[in-house]
């Protein structure tokens, strides 16, 4: 006992003066909790981007029109004119959910047939899916129990607690496009995929210049001839190649092993592949360059990967999110290539749609590839061996 109560003493006191490490094992659980709570803090998903289209144009379907737009859960930001509108704007991501109100609505419910409104949802988002399903239903049949209750306290002078309990003359039709089926994996496998590559391609990546500078052979790198541009390259390259194939490996399993289904460009699933790889790995090397040993690039390339898949909006959507985590989730990479992985396997959608994740995902690998070839030009291409053995030490 007494020599283990010696080792933790020592063990503590490394902890403690070592003030990286203890905020590592300390204070970022204790910040993760408060960054996860907050993204969460809505509890719900509200804010749907809905569209109407009102082909009964009557006072009783302006009531269900009214109900959904008092509902925060729904957004009511476009008014279609036809059900054939609804395609384009889904795939724009413009609207989440399409609400049909037929034409014969107010004429069926009076005569007491049954008048189904129909809901339209994007069901490659299971959240957004399920949250539309359970509220709109709770939406629908509040209205229907108030006018199958008014008919029949009219008609047969029952009290209106008795005629709560008859027949609802509303019911909806709820139809998910690409996810028909609420199929979990098809939902979530895409996502997982993508942060499995970015978690172990940053991991590494972030390490290669620092792994030179902790080992002292920095000057043997640079004798190697070659500017800042080839050294960079000649880095990110070997990453950039095993990593391609290992999440073309992946998908491939996701499809033949698991039946993800794959309805888009194969052209445009290997372009945007290529180019987040490319923006993770620029990323990482940036981070080896500005961090003074290995396992400092290490932490720090956790610190930002452990988050990005829940910010990203795979699985939790952005507009649910408070302002701030949606200002984080519009700088992470991860967030581009989740949305167009997406787009692509499970909406079947074309390069036109593809527009702003290319853009983004392109003006981020701009900016983080000058910034680390720069950063080496500058604070590591002069290093001598003598320089390198000082800084070692």
């Amino acid at each position: 006992m007494k020599n283990l109560l010696a080792i933790m003493k020592r063990e503590f006191g490394y902890i403690f003066s070592n003030r990286r490490l203890l905020i590592i094992i300390f204070i970022i659980p204790i910040f993760y909790t408060l960054l996860f709570g907050y993204l969460y803090i809505n509890h719900l998903v509200t804010g749907m981007k809905t569209a109407i289209i009102d082909q009964n144009k009557t006072q009783l379907s302006r009531s269900i029109i009214e109900g959904f737009d008092k509902n925060d859960k729904f957004a009511l930001v476009k008014t279609l004119d036809s059900p054939s509108q609804i395609k384009e704007h889904m795939e724009n991501g413009t609207i989440d959910v399409a609400i049909v109100i037929p034409k014969d609505f107010a004429t069926d419910v009076m005569s007491s047939e049954e008048a189904p409104i129909l809901i339209i949802v994007n069901g490659s988002n299971m959240i957004i899916s399920n949250s539309v399903t359970v509220n709109a239903l709770g939406i629908i049949q509040t209205y229907s129990t108030g006018i199958a209750a008014n008919k029949l306290q009219a008609t047969s002078g029952v009290p209106f607690e008795q005629a709560v309990n008859q027949v609802n003359p509303i019911s909806i039709r709820i139809r998910p496009w690409y996810n028909p089926t609420y199929n979990y994996t098809n939902f979530l496998l895409l996502g997982l995929i993508a942060t499995a590559i970015q978690q172990v391609s940053l991991l590494y990546v972030a390490v290669s210049f620092a792994r030179e500078k902790d080992r002292g052979t920095l000057s043997e790198l640079n004798a190697l001839g070659g500017n800042a541009f080839t050294k960079v390259m000649g880095k990110i390259l070997p990453y950039f190649t095993i990593n391609l194939a290992a999440l073309t490996v992946s998908l491939l399993i996701a499809r033949y092993l698991y039946k993800v289904p794959f309805r888009g460009s194969i052209t445009a699933l290997i372009f945007l592949s290529i180019l987040f790889i490319f923006c993770i790995d620029a990323l990482g090397v940036f981070l080896s360059l500005i961090c003074s040993n290995e396992l400092e690039a290490t932490q720090i390339a956790m610190l930002v990967a452990i988050p990005s898949f829940l910010f990203s909006g795979f699985t939790w959507p952005i507009q649910a999110m408070p302002i701030p985590c949606q200002a984080l989730a519009k700088i992470l990479p991860l967030t581009y290539f989740t949305q167009a992985i997406r787009k692509i396997d499970i909406m079947g959608l074309s390069w036109l749609h593809l527009q702003q994740e290319i853009f983004v995902l392109i003006i981020m690998t701009l900016v983080l590839l000058p910034a680390a070839i720069l950063t080496y030009k500058f604070k590591y291409a002069k290093l001598t061996a003598a320089d390198n053995a000082i800084n070692i030490n």
